[in-house]
């Protein structure tokens, strides 16, 4: 094999090292990082009493921010939550404030202010939706107190205790795509619900659960349609210009070693003396 052949051989080695030792897509349950601006967009069914209507969602993070719980102080991601519903030649949308615990997750706060109603509903502790890391046949079971506040009506406690699992990793298409994801099952009271969470987009790709305060009979299922996870897509970029610097790299050492062969060839130099003490290390 010629120089050229072998150190460009060496080069394509070294670019195939650096793309398979990316990180995978693969599911691995591990808590996300997310960014302001990541969001993610839903498109789905629902059915209140027999009627039938459909869902867009979108979820938007919008600040780090500190709220405190009882009398603990806990790290959040601020989110909007937009809902439009339309059944029939009817429509209606409404916005939540959302806070989550940006360690796992967990439900902190909701608020809502919806024409002339509002409302808060907050989790004393944090009610835990996911422990992280997630794998097949984890189980954890989260008591959690909302206190619901709003709507003319005195403060209300309710204390829930929901068991939740998780079963796969599985592979889930939807219309954004088609990803390994864990289904994570919630019970309560008897209700259980499926949310399919995926490490490649950072949070749900599919949910499947009864509408709250309104029974198994009434369900709402949710598929992700868009979405912007910084902290992914910012993977993909530095795998690229990784791949862009080293093929950049054998195109130009491999010009270099063209042009050498093409020059006139020198007779050998004649061997050096050897040296009159031994070289220094």
């Amino acid at each position: 094999m010629t120089r050229s052949a072998t150190l460009l051989a060496v080069f394509l080695l070294v670019l195939g090292t650096f793309v398979f030792a990316a990180p995978r897509a693969s599911a691995q349950g591990a808590a996300p990082a997310w960014s302001i601006g990541d969001y993610w967009e839903y498109t789905g069914t629902g059915d209140i009493m027999g009627g039938e209507y459909n869902l867009l969602t979108r979820y938007d993070v919008k600040e780090k921010t500190t709220i405190t719980v009882g009398s603990t102080p806990c790290d959040t991601f601020h989110m909007t939550m937009r809902y439009n519903m339309t059944a029939g030649s009817v429509s209606s949308s409404v916005t939540y404030d959302y806070w989550v615990r940006t360690s796992d997750l967990a439900n902190v706060k909701f608020e809502m202010d919806y024409l002339s109603i509002q409302m808060e509903v907050t989790f004393d502790p944090p009610q835990q939706v996911f422990d992280f890391s997630l794998s097949s046949g984890k189980t954890w079971s989260s008591t959690s107190t909302m206190t619901i506040t709003g709507m003319g009506m005195p403060p209300t406690n309710l204390t829930t205790t929901t068991a939740f699992q998780v079963s796969g990793p599985e592979r889930i298409a939807v219309p954004a795509g088609t990803f390994d994801s864990f289904n994570v099952t919630g019970t309560s009271g008897g209700t259980s619900s499926s949310a399919f969470y995926s490490d490649a987009v950072g949070y749900l790709v599919k949910t499947d659960s009864p509408i709250p305060g309104l029974g198994s009979s009434s369900m709402s299922a949710m598929e992700l349609k868009s979405y912007n996870y910084q902290h992914a897509s910012g993977l993909v970029w530095v795998v690229l210009i990784v791949v862009i610097v080293i093929v950049a790299v054998v195109a130009v050492v491999t010009a270099l070693l063209v042009i050498s062969r093409k020059k006139p060839q020198m007779a050998p130099p004649m061997p050096p003396q050897a040296p009159p003490f031994p070289p220094q290390g």
